[in-house]
């Protein structure tokens, strides 16, 4: 990407000009103004494509430099804010041909995958593409979703975890020190060791340890923010978007109190807030 020669926000649009303007920092002498061109295959891929798919956007990304000036060869496909993958055009080392290809960024074995060079022709590249690139359905990002929700629940329950241990293997050792001097100065050397709340931390460690059990158990639902809306999910399940007032009124009151705490914060019989659009919470 290069942020310091193009706009951030150049998107090269349908039917506009091949030509960029841009600011040159490293192309002869610093601030020169010069052009970067839209490699000729890459327009008619891309126009072709946004004849089938007009909401799409692509977003220059790379630049070949040749003798007159720079080349743009490869574009990264948006549909909305959500980026679909990648097409660019590439020369092959024996023949000199132009060839199309694509990476959908599409990396799990249910879904469809599309990678690699695979045609000279127009048409037939355009195909592949709208074959292989899509937005995401909602079962697909509930499941992006509850990937990273698994591992802010470990994390939670392993992090009380470790610092329990830790304080009562502190505890543990001012206890054998007091054993070895004085029994009846024990409260004043743990007390001087800076020992944190040891029933405290033991309280949160057996309930984040208990929400996460729920959670393997598939015990909650998770809550997705998408605007005015909420993705649900739960195991075994498919995903819905659901409004606020669909929700039960144990979700939307544990919900209202997740939403004032601090993003990776576990509360014992309500949930935890992921970050800040994703929840999970208990039955």
């Amino acid at each position: 990407m290069f942020i310091d020669d193009i706009k951030n926000e150049y998107f090269y649009p349908m039917g506009g000009t091949s030509v960029v303007l841009e600011r040159q920092r490293s192309w002869h002498t610093h601030d020169k103004e010069g052009t970067a061109v839209v490699h000729p295959t890459m327009a008619r891929f891309i126009d072709a494509l946004r004849v089938k798919r007009p909401t799409w956007r692509f977003k220059s990304t790379e630049r070949v430099y040749g003798n007159e000036g720079q080349e743009l060869r490869c574009f990264d496909v948006y549909d909305g804010d959500e980026e679909l993958g990648r097409v660019w055009t590439e020369r092959h080392w024996r023949t000199g041909e132009d060839r199309y290809c694509l990476n959908n960024h599409r990396v799990e074995a249910s879904r469809q995958r599309g990678s690699g060079s695979f045609s000279t022709k127009v048409a037939v590249a355009t195909k592949k593409v709208l074959d292989s690139f899509g937005v995401k359905s909602l079962d697909e990002r509930a499941s992006d979703a509850q990937r990273v929700m698994a591992g802010v629940i470990n994390h939670i329950a392993s992090e009380h975890s470790h610092k329990f241990l830790l304080a009562q293997k502190r505890a543990t050792n001012a206890l054998a020190d007091y054993i070895v001097d004085n029994w009846e100065q024990l409260r004043a050397h743990a007390g001087s060791d800076g020992l944190p709340d040891l029933p405290a931390l033991r309280d949160t460690r057996i309930e984040s340890s208990a929400v996460l059990d729920i959670y393997n158990r598939a015990g909650g639902t998770m809550l997705v923010t998408c605007g005015e809306q909420f993705l649900t999910w739960r195991y075994k399940t498919e995903a819905t978007m659901v409004g606020f007032d669909a929700l039960t009124d144990k979700q939307r009151a544990g919900l209202g109190i997740l939403k004032l705490v601090e993003n990776k914060t576990m509360i014992s019989s309500i949930g935890v807030r992921v970050d800040t659009d994703k929840f999970f919470l208990l039955d």
